[in-house]
């Protein structure tokens, strides 16, 4: 008698939770993906990025955990208190989760890269967020889940491994692919025993896990994913630059109206033309890195519209400098529209800056400061 109570108990509570959960679903999905943004940023305030790798990687695994449960439970309806709230709360998990990993890689990989140079990547970021919330009710989601669960695999360990090996290149970039490729086919293996839906899906997996390879490829090799670990620290574009002892004292320009560096491309002032104008960067690399980077300068062709490089000056930089591994270079200008990249060897813009120059019959107001 007290088991038949019981029972009907679990029961009653599990038809309320399904109730409340089907009444405010669009809700709670969406509420939980902001939660895990929300909790990520505070983690990135208080948490060193040592201990931050294996919190992303205790939420990938947590991710696995999850979508194995959701489609164990499609087989195998659960029959004890447990099992029901799981049922209904694992994919609120997986977008927790999921919320979180994405904005570790958006502030990561942001931090490693120019916006304007590596556009293409932050947009698949916020696709496979949005796109993730909009097919979830659709019959493709467990495509998709799982489609999205191997660009974060594939992505966390494009994060970890230069960090580990304190390498960066092309090398790194193919044994993180590969291993995330060969995790992801074990993973499909493992909960396709439980599930006949994965199982009958197997050959259209294969086809989303291969384009999601290819295509993550194909923006390693145009350039459009930002280098990680490197992180730009300063940029700046100057009138003079000279080291002294231990800092460097940089001449710039003062803003002559509000707008002039808020709204609108920096201008600086010449006199005559061929004067030389100073880029500084500060880039910061993992302590133990050893890596040639550069400062390509182009101008803008009219005529052509076009940037046209002028010159690229690479220099062999140090990592652990918390500010950054500082370096300048200098070119003589005419008036025109210009643009510094600070790249990596193999191209991955690290950060951009540009600027336009200017005749003047008067030498701007200036300002000196130490970096």
């Amino acid at each position: 008698m007290g088991q038949t109570k019981m029972k009907t108990k679990v029961k009653q509570q599990f038809y309320k939770l399904k109730e409340f959960y089907e009444q405010y679903e669009r809700f709670l999905i969406p509420a939980a993906l902001t939660l895990g943004f929300i909790t990520d940023a505070f983690a990135f305030q208080a948490i060193g990025l040592g201990n931050l790798k294996y919190i992303f990687l205790g939420h990938l695994v947590f991710i696995g955990i999850n979508i194995g449960a959701i489609n164990y439970f499609k087989e195998e309806p659960p029959i004890k208190r447990i099992g029901y709230h799981w049922q209904f709360l694992a994919p609120l998990f997986v977008q927790f989760s999921f919320g979180n990993l994405f904005n570790g890689f958006l502030i990561f990989y942001f931090q490693s890269g120019s916006f304007f140079a590596s556009w293409p990547f932050f947009l698949v970021l916020a696709g496979l967020i949005v796109g993730n919330e909009i097919a979830r009710r659709k019959e493709v989601t467990p495509l998709l889940q799982i489609g999205v669960y191997f660009f974060t695999i594939f992505a966390y360990l494009n994060l970890v491994f230069p960090y580990t090996f304190k390498q960066l290149g092309l090398g790194i970039f193919l044994v993180s692919g590969f291993l995330a490729l060969a995790l992801i086919v074990a993973f499909v293996y493992g909960v396709s025993r439980f599930s006949e839906a994965i199982k009958h899906r197997k050959k259209k997996l294969w086809v989303v896990i291969g384009a999601v390879f290819i295509f993550i490829n194909v923006l390693y090799f145009a350039n459009w994913i930002p280098p990680i670990p490197l992180a730009l620290k300063d940029i700046g574009v100057y009138h003079h630059v000279e080291k002294v002892n231990n800092h460097y004292n940089v001449v710039g320009e003062k803003c002559q109206n509000w707008d002039n560096c808020l709204f609108t491309r920096k201008k600086m002032h010449i006199t005559q033309e061929g004067e030389p104008i100073y880029m500084f960067s500060a880039v910061h690399a993992p302590l133990g890195m050893t890596l040639e980077i550069a400062h390509e300068w182009s101008k803008y062709d009219t005529q052509e519209n076009s940037w046209i490089t002028k010159t690229r000056l690479p220099y062999e930089i140090q990592g652990g400098r918390e500010g950054g591994y500082r370096l300048y270079t200098y070119s003589h200008v005419t008036p025109g529209l210009y643009r510094v990249n600070i790249e990596t060897k193999s191209g991955q813009v690290i950060g951009r800056k540009s600027f336009r120059v200017v005749k003047s019959e008067k030498k701007p107001k200036l300002f000196e400061e130490l970096k």
